[in-house]
């Protein structure tokens, strides 16, 4: 069994975040549950407000990158 961390990136997670995701969001977490009323978010939830241009991962070590609606915006 291997010891590496799986990288998981959900971009633009916005009222979508996954769980075993790092969520990235141009809005903070405060923001989302502001836009998103209805919909419960789990108290463990952490949003990352990276800059998606400038990630803070080397090259070559996310596994994932999920990115559902962005593109709309």
């Amino acid at each position: 069994m291997s010891n590496e961390t799986v990288i998981k990136l959900n971009l633009g997670c916005g009222g979508r975040p996954l769980e075993d995701y790092i969520n990235i969001d141009m809005d903070t977490l405060d923001q989302i549950k502001k836009r998103y009323p209805s919909q419960t978010f789990n108290e463990d939830l952490v949003i990352e407000t990276f800059d998606i241009f400038n990630l803070p991962y080397e090259d070559n070590s996310v596994d994932e990158i999920r990115s559902d609606a962005m593109i709309q915006h």
